[in-house]
């Protein structure tokens, strides 16, 4: 069965790192139920299923601040090259 909207709402409140402990008190198999989480429980395979979506969304949060900090990286390098090629170019014609 599908988590609830109830449901979504407290394991999201509750937050990944803290939902994760809670599996080890559910049964081992993915019909088992994960207890302590509301009433009724989720099952263990509806909450391992949100995690994963929980760590796929952390994972691209990662992938896309690398990317933005690599861009801020070349865009300094860019800056730097120009003022460089700017005062060399002021020095010849200067002269």
């Amino acid at each position: 069965m599908p988590l609830t909207p109830v449901q979504l709402a407290i394991l999201n409140k509750l937050g990944a790192s803290n939902v994760r402990p809670r599996l080890q008190y559910a049964g081992a198999g993915s019909g088992s139920v994960v207890p302590g989480i509301s009433s009724p429980d989720p099952s263990r395979i509806d909450v391992e299923e949100w995690l994963a979506e929980k760590d796929r969304e952390a994972s691209k949060l990662q992938v896309d601040t690398l990317w933005y900090a690599k861009a801020a990286f070349w865009g300094t390098i860019s800056v730097g090259v120009a003022g460089i090629i700017v005062t060399m170019i002021a020095a010849l014609f200067g002269k």
